[in-house]
């Protein structure tokens, strides 16, 4: 993430010119340049993409896992290979505990503490840093089945949250403290196999893990579990309740999609890119349809296009079916909490929650009037048919 190298370069060119009389070795490097070399430097280079610099993930991955494994040689029975990693990355999450596990080792032990102060580095926002204890894999650990893992794994997180929460870690880092006893759990165990006898893909517990710390903080929208949404309304929820209207990193997107188990078309309209990151859509951002089988959050949203409008919400409203949805009024109601009037949609969602009895009123009356016509529609096109059998006998 710190190209380090690269960074003392231009100390390093001035240095070897100034200590060639008492310290000559220092300015021999094999690099075409006369810099540093930087053939064993585990990082990524941010440029690698379009620079072909060497320092690919690919590359971390080697040197990283070579870094692991040498110090699990040298470990003395007993001891404890420690590692401080922060990162919100959910690839590099995965490319850590790959190196761990290729290594030979297994996380046995994790304690997170809030190390920094939010600064940008690079392109990504730390706040909290786990300390991770690893040791030695076993060769007699015992095979899972995914089933009693993934419980095991919900068990031993249940016991750390009121710690965390004693500590005063926030949510979202809470989220990312939860990695540290969900790969605890995993390492016990050769491998985890699904109901087939395959092994999983163990970063499977990443997004597991966060979606346990949620669960547990018992979120609930005007009184209605944030589980018992359907996903998208769920995600949408769930990013507006941490970020509002900000725009967040693309990483937090990443993480938010795996823990919801979203594909990229269904979040697509409900956050767009802005700047470096990405924030909650605005309703006129997107043609979010209001059908009886829509998201919740499609309904909040194309309220929000019909604007302050009693008539047109309820027509919206009735049209859909959804004039008494629990679901759809509590969406709108905590919007409209977490954005306020200053915002463009969350005045219109403050005035349709302020408005409630006279849309509800005049959507059931819309309602009523479509049901009439619609029977009306039936009994015509029976009499039809009627008159059409009547004709051919």
């Amino acid at each position: 993430m710190v190209e380090y190298s690269d960074g003392s370069d231009v100390l390093y060119v001035w240095l070897k010119r100034a200590l060639v009389g008492s310290h000559p070795w220092f300015g021999v490097t094999a690099h075409p340049d006369g810099l540093q070399e930087k053939a064993d430097e585990a990082v990524v280079k941010m440029t690698w993409r379009n620079s072909g610099d060497h320092r690919t993930p690919e590359h971390y991955n080697r040197c990283i896992t070579r870094a692991f494994a040498e110090a699990r040689r040298v470990l003395a029975p007993g001891g404890v290979v420690t590692i401080m990693f922060g990162h919100d990355d959910p690839e590099v999450w995965q490319r850590l505990l790959a190196a761990i596990s290729e290594a030979g080792l297994v996380l046995t032990g994790s304690w997170p503490a809030r190390t920094e102060s939010g600064s940008q580095m690079g392109k990504v926002n730390i706040e909290t840093t786990l300390t991770l204890a690893c040791r030695p894999a076993s060769e007699v650990r015992p095979a899972g089945r995914v089933v009693d893992v993934d419980a095991e794994v919900r068990r031993e997180i249940e016991t750390r949250v009121p710690l965390w929460e004693e500590a005063g870690l926030a949510l979202p880092d809470q989220r990312m403290a939860a990695y540290g006893p969900a790969m605890e759990v995993v390492g016990r165990y050769s491998r985890v196999l699904d109901k087939t006898g395959q092994p999983v893909d163990l970063t499977r517990y990443l997004p597991l893990a966060r979606r346990t710390v949620q669960e547990i903080a018992a979120i609930r929208i005007d009184g209605l579990p944030l589980e018992s949404f359907d996903v998208a309304s769920m995600f949408a929820l769930s990013w507006a309740r941490q970020y509002g209207r900000e725009a967040a990193p693309g990483s937090e997107l990443r993480w938010e999609r795996l823990t919801h188990h979203l594909d990229e078309p269904v979040t697509g309209g409900l956050v767009v890119k802005d700047g470096k990151g990405f924030r909650l859509a605005y309703a006129s951002e997107g043609d979010r349809q209001a059908t009886p089988e829509s998201p919740v959050i499609d309904i909040a949203l194309a309220v929000a296009n019909a604007g302050r409008s009693v008539s047109g919400v309820s027509e919206l409203l009735a049209a859909s079916g959804r004039v008494d949805d629990p679901f759809v009024w509590a969406a709108m109601a905590e919007l409209a909490g977490l954005l306020t009037e200053a915002d463009l949609d969350g005045e219109v969602w403050t005035w349709v929650v302020r408005n409630r009895s006279a849309v509800t009123s005049s959507s059931q009356s819309i309602e009523t009037a479509l049901t009439a016509r619609r029977e009306q529609r039936a009994a015509e096109s029976q009499q039809g048919e009627l008159f059409d059998r009547r004709s051919g006998a």
